[in-house]
């Protein structure tokens, strides 16, 4: 169930959730190693805390977010429209409904 006061939660949305959780640390892990392995691991370590400084977790939860509420807007309501851009491009209208089903 959706839970507006937990979403606006400072620990539950942002830093606590790449601290607090397996799958928060699972997502930082390939950045980390490939700075590590690029650069050196001191250097990983110093720009995640540097990140965590800048609020990067935040603007991706924001941006996780809006993305995810207008694609969810789009599926529910529809919406989707074919816009022109006098290409040429040959385009087949399919419903989504019809592409989904079986």
């Amino acid at each position: 169930m959706f839970d507006f006061y937990r979403m606006l939660s400072f620990y539950f949305t942002t830093i606590g959730f790449y601290f607090s959780s397996m799958v928060g640390f699972l997502m930082v892990l390939p950045m980390v190693m490939e700075i590590g392995f690029e650069e050196g691991f001191h250097s990983a370590i110093v720009d995640f805390f540097t990140m965590q400084l800048q609020l990067a977790s935040m603007l991706f939860t924001f941006q996780r977010g809006t993305k995810s509420h207008y694609y969810g807007r789009t599926i529910l309501y529809g919406g989707s429209k074919y816009r022109p851009t006098g290409r040429g491009f040959v385009v087949f209208h399919a419903k989504f409904a019809e592409e989904v089903t079986l």
